[in-house]
């Protein structure tokens, strides 16, 4: 079996789990469509619940990543709801936020742009 089979038997098994279009799995459509909300549902989603249930971090960790990834079929709604929930009740300063959202937009405007230009 060669490297592009098993690459692609396990591309299909995670459309087939996740309903991922195949768009999303190709490099870079993997960086704006799974990682970034992964990361940015899972971040919100545990300050949500850190609020809510305490400093059970082990908890609240697993929970929040297993919530973030059934997102991402509509991570482009989910998006907005998590920038905006990690601006205001994950970050404390308003130097936070605005670095928060200094970096964020800087990732979509310079880097994803030059990454799609990049051929892998």
């Amino acid at each position: 079996m060669e490297i592009q089979d098993i690459t692609d038997s396990i591309t299909n098994t995670i459309q087939q789990i996740f309903f991922f279009p195949k768009e999303w799995l190709e490099w870079p459509g993997v960086l704006p469509y799974v990682i970034i909300p992964v990361a940015l549902n899972w971040y919100a989603f545990y300050k949500i619940l850190e609020r809510i249930f305490g400093y059970s971090k082990g908890i609240n960790a697993v929970i929040a990543l297993v919530i973030s990834f059934f997102m991402v079929p509509i991570a482009p709604v989910t998006l907005f709801f998590s920038i905006a929930t990690i601006a205001f009740v994950g970050l404390r300063s308003w130097k936070a936020r605005i670095v928060f959202f200094a970096l964020l937009i800087s990732f979509y405007i310079i880097v994803l742009p030059f990454l799609y230009t990049v051929k892998v």
